[in-house]
């Protein structure tokens, strides 16, 4: 009597690729990755570390993050707000809604884009 699992495994396709992390040479189905779990745990910190709002936060002011104050970097995280493109999207209204954001606030949000060449838009 045969074993299904092992009939399986039998059919799948072994190919000969490289560790997306270290480049290690590795042997494996085509879904195979990593070389180590080591390699493997490396790639997923290195994917949390992208997706955090602060690391796209810098990414989107720069080296200038220093200058936009505390109260409007966490605005702009509250409002999922992560790139100068979204920020543009958004209205003073918009921003006016949030609940940590008032007018000094915005205001201070609307002299950093200046001094970086934005505007934020008026209205609705």
């Amino acid at each position: 009597m045969s074993n299904p699992g092992q009939d399986l495994q039998a059919m799948r396709k072994i190919v000969d690729s490289k560790c997306v992390i270290c480049g290690e040479p590795i042997r494996g189905t085509k879904k195979k990755k990593f070389c180590s779990n080591r390699c493997q745990q490396k790639d997923k910190y290195q994917k949390q570390k992208d997706k955090s709002p602060q690391r796209k936060l810098v990414e989107a002011f720069g080296n200038d993050l220093d200058n936009l104050p505390k109260r409007a970097q966490q605005v702009c995280r509250d409002m999922k707000v992560l790139t100068i493109e979204q920020i543009l999207q958004k209205t003073e209204v918009d921003f006016l809604l949030s609940p940590k954001c008032g007018k000094s606030t915005l205001h201070e949000i609307k002299m950093f884009l200046a001094e970086k060449g934005y505007k934020i838009r008026r209205g609705h």
